[in-house]
């Protein structure tokens, strides 16, 4: 889409954050930001998951959880048992969307992590949070492997068990400090 365009060449985040409101560039927005969203999908997950670092599980503590103690912080951000309210929060925002194409984003923004679902086409490089993980709600994600009833909730709950909480952590990261992100 871009070869011959005065996008070609640019960074990616460049040319999502250069066409997000154009609307002569709505196809060139929309091939480069579901290029960003498959391919954060994959940096998302990791064969069997990764252990969550501590940074990782304080923060989604603050975020998503308003009880407990410092030393449930763990089985509160989520290891594994799907009962922490971000687990429940991820798979509430997964069984709710209604469209069966699009991407849920875990986001660190001004005010804190939250949850975002993006429609096909949008991602969240033309806003002002930071992307550190994203699940694919396109049924096409899914169908072949989960066909019948609760197909979505197995398929969110497989995709908790195999995240890669070192992305997450790397992007916390960079988001309180000042280096750009490495798309």
């Amino acid at each position: 889409f871009s070869l011959g365009s005065e996008f070609e060449g640019l960074p990616l985040d460049v040319v999502i954050r250069s066409t997000s409101f154009d609307a002569a560039n709505s196809a060139l927005h929309s091939a480069a930001s579901e290029h960003f969203n498959h391919s954060f999908f994959f940096r998302s997950i990791a064969p069997y998951g990764t252990p969550m670092p501590q940074s990782v599980a304080n923060a989604i503590h603050l975020a998503f959880s308003a009880r407990g103690s410092a030393a449930d912080r763990n089985s509160e951000a989520g290891t594994g048992d799907l009962d922490s309210p971000f687990e429940k929060q991820v798979l509430h925002a997964a069984l709710n969307h209604q469209a069966k194409s699009g991407w849920l984003y875990l986001l660190k923004g001004p005010s804190g992590l939250k949850l975002r679902v993006y429609n096909h086409g949008t991602c969240p490089l033309s806003g002002d949070s930071t992307p550190l993980l994203c699940l694919n709600l396109h049924d096409h994600a899914y169908f072949l492997d989960y066909k019948d009833e609760g197909a979505v909730e197995r398929y969110a709950k497989n995709w908790l068990r195999a995240v890669n909480w070192n992305l997450p952590q790397r992007y916390l990261a960079l988001a309180d400090g000042s280096k750009t992100l490495d798309l």
